[in-house]
C-alpha cells in the first residue's frame, strides 16, 4: 500500500506486471484506435498507460481497470463516474478527458480475453512532476507553492458549482507543468485522479477508492470507516486543500500517518483532528498571518464552518 492510501477492496494486491508485459509484447490496441505504447503507473484501481489514438493522431493517456479491480462489481462503475466527474468540468486546472468505452485485453489467469472499461484523457507532458515530488526534493518555493494552490482551489470551484466531490486531494494528484522553482508563472497545476470522486446523483454508490486517510476530512474519513456514515459535501475537498496547502508551505504533513496498521493509522489521524492540534499545527505557517486564516477556515473540524471553495480561490487571487 503507498504512503496511508486506504482502499481496503485493494490493500492485498500487487501490480499485476505480467499483464504489462503481455500487453506491451501483443502491441495492444484498444478498439483498433488507441495503441499502449509505454505504462505510466498504477492505482488502487486502475493503470495508466500513454497511447497513440491512431485516428486522432495524437498521443492520449488511457485508463483501464486492473486485472484484480475486473473482479470487483463496483470498479467498473466506479471508473464510469470518475470519467462522467471529469467530463462534467471542463477547466484548465483539471486533466481534461476525451472518450469512455469498453474493449477485450488479454486474461492473463484465465486466459482469452476479459472486457474492461477504460477511458482516455489529455497526456501530461514529460517530466510528468507532481507536488509530491517537488515536496520531497525540497525544490517547491513559497512563491511556486502559492501559484499552484491558486490553481487547485479554482478547480476545487469548478467541481464544488456541480457538487461534485474529488475525495482524495493530495499532492500525488496534482501534476505540475513547466515546473520549476524559479518558473512560478509559468507553472501551471493540473488536479488527477478523481477515482474516489462523489457525484451529486449516487448516493447509493460504493466508492471503491476511499482516498488517502492523511489528506481526507473528519466527516469524510468517519463515513469511509463506517464510524459515523452520513453526507460528504464539497467542504471535504476543502479541508483536504487546507491540508495539502499546509504541507506545500512547510514541507511536512499536517496529519503524518503513524501505526503498524492501517487501522492504527487511521485512528492516530482522526484523534489528532481536533482543533487545538490544528491550530497549534497551523501556527507552524512561517508565511503571512493572512495565510495562516486561510487554513484555518480551511482545516476547521466541523464541515458547515469552512470556507466555500469559491472563497478560498479569492483569497488567493492576485491582489
Amino acid at each position: 500500500m503507498e504512503g496511508d492510501e486506504l482502499c481496503e477492496a485493494c490493500v492485498s494486491f500487487e501490480p499485476d506486471s505480467q499483464t504489462f508485459a503481455v500487453m506491451q509484447k501483443s502491441g495492444m490496441v484498444l478498439d483498433g484506435r488507441y495503441e499502449l505504447q509505454q505504462f505510466l503507473g498504477q492505482g488502487g484501481m486502475g493503470q495508466v498507460w500513454r497511447a497513440l489514438d491512431r485516428r486522432a493522431g495524437r498521443e492520449v493517456a488511457v485508463k483501464l481497470l486492473s486485472r484484480q479491480s475486473r473482479n470487483l462489481a463496483p470498479a467498473d462503475v466506479q471508473l464510469a463516474a470518475e470519467y462522467k466527474a471529469m467530463a462534467m468540468v471542463e477547466h484548465e486546472h483539471i486533466v481534461q478527458v476525451y472518450d469512455y468505452a469498453r474493449a477485450q485485453i488479454p486474461d492473463i489467469q484465465g486466459g482469452g480475453f476479459v472486457e474492461t472499461g477504460y477511458y482516455t484523457m489529455a497526456l501530461v507532458p514529460p517530466p510528468r512532476v507532481t507536488v509530491e515530488h517537488l515536496i520531497r526534493r525540497r525544490v517547491l518555493s513559497p512563491l511556486l507553492g502559492i501559484g499552484l494552490a491558486r490553481g487547485i482551489a479554482k478547480a476545487l470551484e469548478a467541481l464544488a458549482e456541480h457538487r461534485i466531490v474529488h475525495g482524495d486531494i493530495k499532492p500525488a494528484n496534482v501534476f505540475v507543468v513547466a515546473a520549476g522553482e524559479h518558473e512560478a508563472a509559468q507553472s501551471h497545476a493540473l488536479l488527477s485522479d478523481l477515482s474516489a470522486c462523489r457525484l451529486p446523483d449516487d448516493s447509493q454508490r460504493t466508492v471503491l477508492a476511499a482516498g488517502t486517510p492523511s489528506y481526507m476530512a473528519p466527516e469524510l474519513l468517519d463515513d469511509v470507516t463506517g464510524r459515523a456514515p452520513g453526507r460528504v459535501s464539497c467542504a471535504a475537498d476543502v479541508w483536504a486543500f487546507g491540508a495539502l496547502l499546509f504541507e506545500m508551505l512547510t514541507g511536512t504533513m499536517l496529519l503524518p500517518p503513524a501505526g503498524s496498521t492501517p487501522a492504527e493509522v487511521v485512528a492516530g489521524i482522526r484523534g489528532r483532528m481536533t482543533r487545538r492540534h490544528i491550530e497549534e499545527r497551523v501556527a507552524t505557517v512561517k508565511q503571512s498571518a493572512r495565510l495562516r486564516a486561510l487554513l484555518e477556515v480551511c482545516l476547521q473540524p466541523q464541515a458547515e464552518a469552512r470556507a466555500p471553495a469559491s472563497v478560498v480561490a479569492s483569497e488567493l487571487s492576485p491582489t
